[in-house]
């Protein structure tokens, strides 16, 4: 039986597709708080038409644009951050079954890379602490939104909370958005556009605000650098399992 033929792709245009994309991704998350549904649409529409005209050349780029157009318009529509990422996720693998040259959104789990990861793990509860401590930031928004339940049903929820969103933030900016940027820019271009990307996406959450967004670039660097060396997801997961659960704890502490 003959093999599919996946056509090549001009990397131009793959650069385009995917920097307009993560360009769009910005301004959604900027907006994302907006009461008005109008307001939060605009991203999404801009998204979907933009990964509508990549698919017309499909690629790493194209990739990145069905994702940040699944992303976009579902998180508009009022859907959960965690459970629109593996819902974008899934969009994606779909559309690369109909499409391969989309490529693939199996990632590799690599090594442990014991040092390296414990290096990323530790910096992230000075950071917050240290960020909660000098600037105190209104965090009110993040602990209203936390069910009234007893501590140790929140402990539970947590926990599943700091493995779910790790894992799903890692298997979109480390995984599939870092890989696909690295296939068409220079790696250490690649790395910093996805630590810029995941950092913009912290404009309104924690850490937030313009320090918000620096820590949280500086740190997707450092994930970045860590996948590239472990060669895989595991370890850089394994980091940001510890910084989420540290901002879990806190949430919860501060609800009492």
């Amino acid at each position: 039986m003959t093999q599919p033929v996946i056509p090549t792709f001009s990397v131009v245009g793959q650069r385009v597709a995917a920097v307009g994309s993560l360009a769009v991704l910005a301004v959604a998350a900027v907006v994302s708080p907006h009461s008005a549904l109008a307001v939060r649409a605009i991203p999404a529409a801009a998204a979907l038409v933009w990964a509508a005209a990549a698919l017309l050349h499909p690629g790493p780029g194209a990739a990145i644009a069905v994702l940040v157009a699944a992303l976009t318009s579902m998180t508009a529509a009022g859907m959960v951050w965690q459970v629109a990422m593996p819902s974008a996720i899934a969009v994606l693998f779909f559309a690369s079954r109909a499409c391969p040259s989309l490529g693939t959104v199996r990632e590799s789990a690599g090594r442990a890379a014991l040092g390296a990861t414990f290096v990323c793990a530790a910096v992230t509860p000075f950071a917050l602490l240290g960020w909660l401590a000098l600037l105190h930031p209104d965090v009110s928004d993040l602990t209203r939104g936390l069910p009234r339940l007893d501590r140790r049903v929140l402990v539970l929820g947590g926990i599943a909370f700091a493995l779910l969103n790790a894992t799903c933030e890692e298997w979109i900016w480390r995984g599939i958005i870092q890989r696909r940027l690295t296939a068409i820019f220079p790696a250490y271009l690649a790395v910093s556009a996805q630590a810029l990307s995941f950092g913009i996406m912290h404009a309104h959450g924690f850490p937030r605000g313009r320090v918000g967004v620096m820590l949280a670039s500086s740190w997707a660097l450092m994930l970045g650098a860590l996948r590239r060396h472990s060669s895989g997801l595991l370890a850089p997961t394994a980091a940001h399992v510890v910084a989420d659960a540290t901002i879990a704890t806190i949430l919860i502490l501060r609800m009492h």
